[in-house]
């Protein structure tokens, strides 16, 4: 009897590990979720041949993936996301300072790009144990759009008198200016992309967390010329049809 207890137990835990869904099912599982992306590969300069080194950027990514449960360890996905990708680069700082007076001008120089693209990923899902599955697969890029971001700000800082309760004393004002301009630049980048997407996700009661890096195949094109690196983190929630 205590040996038919534990293989019924042995059985039950078993099971209980590889409760997926039905093989044969579609689930819809609209997502939301942040992007971490920056173009490697690219080099920008300033006029005076300051190298500007570039760095993820975060934005937002949304979609919704169709799963069809293939085999009872094996999922496979279509889906069609939109997601804000590009890259920053460093801040460059400019200061000119005039001891005679202690007059400093600092300007600071940021630039960034923001291409608005609609993801098309196409993935086979393996699970390894009872909602946690890894995946790999092929994904599309169509740009939507690009836009090219420059704000400069200058703060000046000069000698001036402060004036309080206990009288005059010296002090340094500040006089601080900024502008932004922005530029659509869709026709310097190519329309078409093409990824490797790999990752992990975990589901439990219909609630699903993924994390994926994208692997791309084709190059940014343009002046820039570069890879698009991506990282993706989302939340979904599954409906079964």
């Amino acid at each position: 009897m205590k040996r038919l207890f534990t293989l019924i137990l042995i059985a039950g835990t078993s099971m209980n590990m590889w409760a997926q869904k039905e093989v044969g099912t579609f689930t819809l599982y609209p997502r939301i979720g942040g992007v971490f992306s920056m173009f490697t590969g690219t080099e920008i300069y300033t006029q005076d041949n300051r190298k500007m080194d570039s760095k993820f950027k975060t934005a937002l990514t949304a979609g919704v993936d169709l799963w069809w449960q293939s085999h009872r360890e094996v999922a496979l996905s279509a889906g069609l996301h939109y997601a804000n990708q590009g890259t920053k680069y460093d801040t460059v700082e400019y200061t000119e300072e005039n001891k005679s007076n202690n007059h400093t001008v600092r300007e600071y120089y940021d630039l960034s790009y923001n291409t608005h693209l609609l993801n098309i990923p196409l993935l086979a899902h393996v699970f390894l144990a009872d909602g946690l599955s890894v995946e790999a697969g092929l994904q599309a890029g169509i740009l939507l759009n690009a836009r090219c971001k420059e704000a400069f700000k200058t703060d000046e800082s000069y000698p001036a008198e402060a004036i309080t309760d206990q009288g005059s004393h010296p002090t340094l004002a500040h006089d601080v200016s900024s502008t932004t301009t922005e530029a659509t630049v869709t026709s310097q980048f190519n329309t078409f992309s093409l990824s490797i997407p790999a990752g992990i996700s975990y589901e439990y009661e219909n609630v699903q967390i993924d994390l994926r890096y994208n692997f791309n195949l084709t190059k940014t094109g343009g002046i820039l010329d570069g890879h698009n690196s991506t990282i993706m983190f989302t939340i979904a929630y599954g409906f079964d049809l």
